[in-house]
């Protein structure tokens, strides 16, 4: 289901489009980058340079960055500290990334500060469960998952750390 899930929240971008946390560019195939569609440019942003090397590449198979002008540009930025003026962007993507940040309420600060009014946050993200004995397995073994999957903590109240950030 998740690739249903990245495909069916990426339909939804429209306009200016950042997307934070890009990685390998798992979620480029379900942008309509279409000349005349619905995303006008988009900005995949992420840490690590090696990631946007290989989210390039996959860009470059998919034909979208041999338009004209290019509909995609890869950006190394820190989420916590986004190289982009105050209300850029109409709509922000972020898919399974939000639990690796360092410091999550400050990445969604930011993607609030870049986000221009009226626009719309689309997040898929690890949270922890409401479900009681499925939240405390999360919790239980919180520490291990994260050593072993890229520092993820998967036990977050996403919902909590969106309110918080006013969204």
């Amino acid at each position: 289901g998740l690739e249903k899930s990245r495909r069916d929240l990426t339909s939804r971008a429209t306009g200016d489009v950042l997307e934070l946390g890009v990685g390998t560019g798992l979620n480029l195939p379900g942008y309509d980058l279409r000349a005349g569609g619905a995303i006008r440019s988009l900005t995949a942003v992420d840490i690590s340079g090696g990631m946007l090397n290989e989210a390039r590449t996959r860009a470059d198979e998919l034909g979208f960055r041999a338009a004209k002008p290019p509909p995609v540009r890869f950006v190394v930025a820190d989420v916590e500290n986004l190289p982009f003026p105050d209300s850029t962007f109409d709509c922000v993507v972020d898919t399974f990334s939000l639990c690796v940040f360092e410091h999550p309420e400050t990445a969604l600060a930011e993607l609030r500060r870049v986000l221009k009014p009226g626009g719309v946050a689309l997040l898929v993200e690890h949270s922890r469960s409401q479900i009681g004995p499925l939240g405390a397995y999360q919790d239980a073994v919180a520490a291990p998952v994260k050593a072993l999957a890229k520092g993820c903590a998967w036990n977050q109240d996403v919902v909590g750390l969106v309110e918080g950030a006013g969204l």
